[in-house]
Protein backbone atom coordinates (compact mmCIF):
# COMPACT_ATOMS: atom_id res chain seq x y z
CA UNK A 1 0.00 0.00 0.00
CA UNK A 2 1.20 3.53 -0.73
CA UNK A 3 1.99 5.62 2.29
CA UNK A 4 -0.67 8.23 3.14
CA UNK A 5 -0.18 11.95 2.73
CA UNK A 6 1.71 13.54 5.59
CA UNK A 7 3.77 16.56 6.61
CA UNK A 8 6.91 17.57 4.73
CA UNK A 9 9.27 16.33 7.44
CA UNK A 10 7.93 12.83 6.81
CA UNK A 11 8.69 13.23 3.11
CA UNK A 12 12.18 14.55 3.89
CA UNK A 13 12.93 11.55 6.10
CA UNK A 14 11.50 9.25 3.44
CA UNK A 15 13.78 10.71 0.73
CA UNK A 16 16.76 10.39 3.08
CA UNK A 17 16.04 6.69 3.68
CA UNK A 18 15.55 6.07 0.00
CA UNK A 19 18.76 7.93 -0.81
CA UNK A 20 20.66 5.86 1.75
CA UNK A 21 19.43 2.73 0.01
CA UNK A 22 20.43 4.17 -3.36
CA UNK A 23 23.96 4.82 -2.09
CA UNK A 24 24.18 1.27 -0.68
CA UNK A 25 22.70 -0.29 -3.82
CA UNK A 26 25.26 -2.76 -5.24
CA UNK A 27 24.09 -2.30 -8.81
CA UNK A 28 24.76 0.49 -11.27
CA UNK A 29 23.07 3.87 -11.25
CA UNK A 30 23.32 7.48 -10.15
CA UNK A 31 21.93 7.55 -6.56
CA UNK A 32 20.18 10.87 -7.13
CA UNK A 33 18.48 9.61 -10.25
CA UNK A 34 17.59 6.30 -8.61
CA UNK A 35 15.66 8.18 -5.93
CA UNK A 36 13.77 10.25 -8.50
CA UNK A 37 13.03 7.18 -10.61
CA UNK A 38 11.78 5.16 -7.67
CA UNK A 39 9.30 7.81 -6.54
CA UNK A 40 7.97 8.36 -10.08
CA UNK A 41 8.03 4.80 -11.37
CA UNK A 42 4.44 3.77 -10.64
CA UNK A 43 2.64 6.83 -12.00
CA UNK A 44 5.27 8.16 -14.42
CA UNK A 45 7.13 5.11 -15.68
CA UNK A 46 7.10 3.16 -18.91
CA UNK A 47 5.64 4.07 -22.28
CA UNK A 48 5.82 7.77 -23.10
CA UNK A 49 8.00 8.49 -20.08
CA UNK A 50 10.62 6.00 -21.23
CA UNK A 51 10.78 7.86 -24.53
CA UNK A 52 10.81 11.27 -22.86
CA UNK A 53 13.38 10.90 -20.06
CA UNK A 54 14.44 7.26 -20.07
CA UNK A 55 13.29 4.12 -18.31
CA UNK A 56 13.52 3.72 -14.55
CA UNK A 57 15.87 1.19 -12.97
CA UNK A 58 13.56 -1.72 -12.22
CA UNK A 59 16.30 -3.62 -10.39
CA UNK A 60 16.70 -0.76 -7.92
CA UNK A 61 12.93 -0.65 -7.49
CA UNK A 62 13.00 -4.31 -6.49
CA UNK A 63 15.98 -3.67 -4.21
CA UNK A 64 14.25 -0.75 -2.45
CA UNK A 65 11.00 -2.69 -2.16
CA UNK A 66 12.98 -5.46 -0.50
CA UNK A 67 14.20 -2.92 2.06
CA UNK A 68 10.63 -2.09 2.99
CA UNK A 69 10.26 1.04 0.85
CA UNK A 70 7.12 2.00 -1.06
CA UNK A 71 6.05 5.02 -3.08
CA UNK A 72 5.06 8.01 -0.94
CA UNK A 73 2.54 9.76 -3.13
CA UNK A 74 1.75 13.02 -1.34
CA UNK A 75 2.88 15.42 1.35
CA UNK A 76 1.84 18.83 2.63
CA UNK A 77 3.74 21.90 1.52
CA UNK A 78 4.95 23.68 4.69
CA UNK A 79 4.54 27.15 3.17
CA UNK A 80 1.15 27.11 1.45
CA UNK A 81 -0.38 24.07 3.22
CA UNK A 82 -1.27 22.67 -0.21
CA UNK A 83 -1.00 18.93 -0.80
CA UNK A 84 1.79 18.23 -3.26
CA UNK A 85 2.16 15.15 -5.42
CA UNK A 86 5.54 13.54 -4.83
CA UNK A 87 5.30 11.43 -7.98
CA UNK A 88 4.74 14.39 -10.30
CA UNK A 89 7.37 16.38 -8.41
CA UNK A 90 10.05 13.74 -8.86
CA UNK A 91 9.06 12.91 -12.45
CA UNK A 92 9.53 16.57 -13.33
CA UNK A 93 12.77 16.80 -11.33
CA UNK A 94 14.03 13.67 -13.08
CA UNK A 95 13.21 15.22 -16.43
CA UNK A 96 15.14 18.40 -15.68
CA UNK A 97 18.00 16.42 -14.16
CA UNK A 98 18.61 14.25 -17.23
CA UNK A 99 17.63 16.92 -19.77
CA UNK A 100 18.79 20.24 -18.36
CA UNK A 101 18.18 23.64 -19.90
CA UNK A 102 19.41 24.04 -23.48
CA UNK A 103 22.39 26.34 -24.04
CA UNK A 104 19.92 28.71 -25.66
CA UNK A 105 17.61 29.52 -22.72
CA UNK A 106 14.76 30.30 -25.12
CA UNK A 107 14.81 26.75 -26.49
CA UNK A 108 12.76 23.92 -24.97
CA UNK A 109 13.46 20.24 -24.49
CA UNK A 110 12.27 17.05 -22.82
CA UNK A 111 12.97 18.44 -19.37
CA UNK A 112 10.47 21.22 -19.98
CA UNK A 113 7.90 18.75 -21.28
CA UNK A 114 8.28 16.78 -18.03
CA UNK A 115 7.42 19.92 -16.08
CA UNK A 116 5.75 23.21 -16.93
CA UNK A 117 5.66 22.56 -20.67
CA UNK A 118 3.59 19.41 -20.45
CA UNK A 119 1.19 21.14 -18.09
CA UNK A 120 0.83 24.08 -20.50
CA UNK A 121 0.07 21.70 -23.37
CA UNK A 122 -2.71 20.02 -21.36
CA UNK A 123 -4.05 23.47 -20.43
CA UNK A 124 -4.17 24.25 -24.14
CA UNK A 125 -6.36 21.16 -24.58
CA UNK A 126 -8.66 22.43 -21.83
CA UNK A 127 -8.91 25.80 -23.55
CA UNK A 128 -9.75 24.38 -26.96
CA UNK A 129 -12.47 22.25 -25.41
CA UNK A 130 -13.92 25.36 -23.80
CA UNK A 131 -13.16 27.78 -26.63
CA UNK A 132 -16.83 28.48 -27.32
CA UNK A 133 -17.20 29.77 -23.76
CA UNK A 134 -13.70 31.28 -23.59
CA UNK A 135 -12.67 32.41 -27.09
CA UNK A 136 -9.91 34.59 -25.65
CA UNK A 137 -7.02 32.40 -24.52
CA UNK A 138 -5.61 35.02 -22.18
CA UNK A 139 -8.81 35.21 -20.19
CA UNK A 140 -9.02 31.43 -20.00
CA UNK A 141 -5.47 31.04 -18.69
CA UNK A 142 -5.91 33.82 -16.14
CA UNK A 143 -9.02 32.08 -14.83
CA UNK A 144 -7.79 28.49 -14.91
CA UNK A 145 -3.99 28.28 -14.55
CA UNK A 146 -2.53 27.96 -11.06
CA UNK A 147 -5.61 29.55 -9.55
CA UNK A 148 -6.09 28.78 -5.86
CA UNK A 149 -9.25 26.74 -5.38
CA UNK A 150 -9.85 26.18 -9.11
CA UNK A 151 -9.69 22.64 -10.52
CA UNK A 152 -7.52 22.57 -13.63
CA UNK A 153 -5.06 20.40 -15.53
CA UNK A 154 -2.51 23.10 -14.62
CA UNK A 155 -3.54 23.79 -11.05
CA UNK A 156 -1.84 25.75 -8.31
CA UNK A 157 -0.26 22.64 -6.84
CA UNK A 158 1.00 21.65 -10.31
CA UNK A 159 2.87 24.94 -10.64
CA UNK A 160 4.36 24.53 -7.17
CA UNK A 161 5.54 21.05 -8.13
CA UNK A 162 6.95 22.33 -11.43
CA UNK A 163 8.88 25.10 -9.67
CA UNK A 164 10.15 22.82 -6.91
CA UNK A 165 11.17 20.15 -9.43
CA UNK A 166 13.31 22.61 -11.36
CA UNK A 167 14.87 23.91 -8.13
CA UNK A 168 15.63 20.38 -6.92
CA UNK A 169 17.23 19.41 -10.21
CA UNK A 170 19.33 22.57 -10.20
CA UNK A 171 20.44 22.01 -6.58
CA UNK A 172 21.53 18.44 -7.36
CA UNK A 173 23.32 19.51 -10.52
CA UNK A 174 25.05 22.18 -8.44
CA UNK A 175 26.41 19.60 -6.00
CA UNK A 176 23.75 18.93 -3.36
CA UNK A 177 22.53 15.40 -2.77
CA UNK A 178 18.87 14.81 -3.53
CA UNK A 179 18.22 14.38 0.21
CA UNK A 180 19.97 17.68 1.00
CA UNK A 181 18.13 19.46 -1.79
CA UNK A 182 14.74 18.31 -0.50
CA UNK A 183 15.66 19.27 3.06
CA UNK A 184 16.85 22.72 2.02
CA UNK A 185 13.69 23.36 0.03
CA UNK A 186 11.12 22.32 2.62
CA UNK A 187 12.93 22.65 5.95
CA UNK A 188 15.51 25.29 5.13
CA UNK A 189 13.21 27.99 3.83
CA UNK A 190 13.96 27.50 0.14
CA UNK A 191 10.28 27.40 -0.72
CA UNK A 192 9.75 30.97 0.44
CA UNK A 193 11.17 32.18 -2.87
CA UNK A 194 10.34 29.20 -5.08
CA UNK A 195 8.44 31.11 -7.76
CA UNK A 196 10.87 34.03 -7.87
CA UNK A 197 13.86 31.71 -8.26
CA UNK A 198 12.04 29.57 -10.83
CA UNK A 199 11.04 32.66 -12.80
CA UNK A 200 14.55 34.05 -12.85
CA UNK A 201 16.21 30.66 -13.39
CA UNK A 202 14.18 29.00 -16.14
CA UNK A 203 12.43 32.03 -17.65
CA UNK A 204 15.36 34.45 -17.42
CA UNK A 205 13.30 36.71 -15.19
CA UNK A 206 11.60 38.58 -17.99
CA UNK A 207 8.26 38.41 -19.74
CA UNK A 208 9.66 38.42 -23.26
CA UNK A 209 11.71 35.25 -22.74
CA UNK A 210 8.85 33.56 -20.87
CA UNK A 211 6.45 34.25 -23.72
CA UNK A 212 9.00 32.97 -26.22
CA UNK A 213 9.36 29.76 -24.20
CA UNK A 214 5.59 29.32 -24.04
CA UNK A 215 5.38 29.73 -27.82
CA UNK A 216 8.21 27.24 -28.34
CA UNK A 217 6.75 24.51 -26.14
CA UNK A 218 3.46 24.86 -28.03
CA UNK A 219 4.79 25.11 -31.58
CA UNK A 220 8.51 24.25 -31.85
CA UNK A 221 9.33 21.85 -34.65
CA UNK A 222 13.06 21.31 -34.04
CA UNK A 223 13.05 18.78 -31.18
CA UNK A 224 11.62 15.29 -31.72
CA UNK A 225 10.55 14.84 -28.11
CA UNK A 226 8.82 18.22 -27.94
CA UNK A 227 7.01 17.47 -31.20
CA UNK A 228 5.95 14.07 -29.86
CA UNK A 229 4.59 15.75 -26.74
CA UNK A 230 2.60 18.26 -28.77
CA UNK A 231 1.00 15.52 -30.82
CA UNK A 232 0.64 13.05 -27.97
CA UNK A 233 -0.83 15.38 -25.36
CA UNK A 234 -2.96 17.53 -27.65
CA UNK A 235 -4.20 15.15 -30.35
CA UNK A 236 -3.73 11.57 -29.17
CA UNK A 237 -4.69 12.01 -25.52
CA UNK A 238 -6.53 15.30 -25.69
CA UNK A 239 -8.55 14.56 -28.80
CA UNK A 240 -7.90 18.06 -30.21
CA UNK A 241 -7.12 18.01 -33.91
CA UNK A 242 -5.96 21.62 -33.99
CA UNK A 243 -2.38 21.69 -32.79
CA UNK A 244 -1.20 25.04 -31.39
CA UNK A 245 0.97 25.67 -34.47
CA UNK A 246 -2.18 25.47 -36.60
CA UNK A 247 -3.75 28.47 -34.88
CA UNK A 248 -3.22 31.94 -36.20
CA UNK A 249 -1.05 34.37 -34.25
CA UNK A 250 -4.02 36.44 -33.11
CA UNK A 251 -5.58 33.33 -31.55
CA UNK A 252 -2.52 31.75 -29.93
CA UNK A 253 -0.69 34.88 -28.71
CA UNK A 254 -3.26 35.76 -26.02
CA UNK A 255 -2.99 32.23 -24.59
CA UNK A 256 0.79 32.61 -24.36
CA UNK A 257 0.42 36.05 -22.80
CA UNK A 258 -1.92 34.56 -20.22
CA UNK A 259 0.85 32.16 -19.18
CA UNK A 260 3.21 35.10 -18.65
CA UNK A 261 0.54 36.98 -16.69
CA UNK A 262 0.05 34.07 -14.31
CA UNK A 263 3.76 33.52 -13.77
CA UNK A 264 4.25 37.19 -12.94
CA UNK A 265 1.21 37.12 -10.65
CA UNK A 266 2.55 34.13 -8.75
CA UNK A 267 5.91 35.78 -8.13
CA UNK A 268 4.11 38.90 -6.97
CA UNK A 269 1.82 36.96 -4.66
CA UNK A 270 4.83 35.17 -3.20
CA UNK A 271 6.38 38.49 -2.22
CA UNK A 272 3.13 39.85 -0.78
CA UNK A 273 2.46 36.72 1.28
CA UNK A 274 6.03 36.31 2.51
CA UNK A 275 5.04 36.92 6.15
CA UNK A 276 2.20 34.40 5.93
CA UNK A 277 4.43 31.75 4.40
CA UNK A 278 7.11 32.37 7.02
CA UNK A 279 4.53 31.96 9.80
CA UNK A 280 3.23 28.76 8.22
CA UNK A 281 6.76 27.43 7.94
CA UNK A 282 7.62 28.24 11.55
CA UNK A 283 4.45 26.51 12.71
CA UNK A 284 5.40 23.48 10.63
CA UNK A 285 8.94 23.41 12.06
CA UNK A 286 7.60 23.52 15.63
CA UNK A 287 5.23 20.65 14.89
CA UNK A 288 8.06 18.67 13.27
CA UNK A 289 10.28 19.16 16.29
CA UNK A 290 7.43 18.07 18.55
CA UNK A 291 6.89 14.91 16.50
CA UNK A 292 10.61 14.16 16.61
CA UNK A 293 10.70 14.60 20.39
CA UNK A 294 7.85 12.11 20.86
CA UNK A 295 9.51 9.45 18.69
Amino acid sequence: MNQPSGPADGFIDYVQRLYDHAVAYPGEGDPYQLVMEYIRHEAYGGGDWDFLIGSYNSEFVDYADGKGMSVMTDFTDPYTAYELGAEHLMASANGHYVSWMPSNPRSVNAGDVAGWGGDLLTLYVDWRRASDQYPDGRTFVQLKMAKVGVASSFGYNDLIEDADAWLLAKAVRDGRTIAQAVRDLYNGGGGLTRFSRYWSGRFSGNAEDAKFLAHNILTAADDAKVIAAQVGLVTVRGGIKTLPAMLGYDDLEPFEQGFVDVMLARTGTERRLRATYEANHEKYLKAARSRAARE
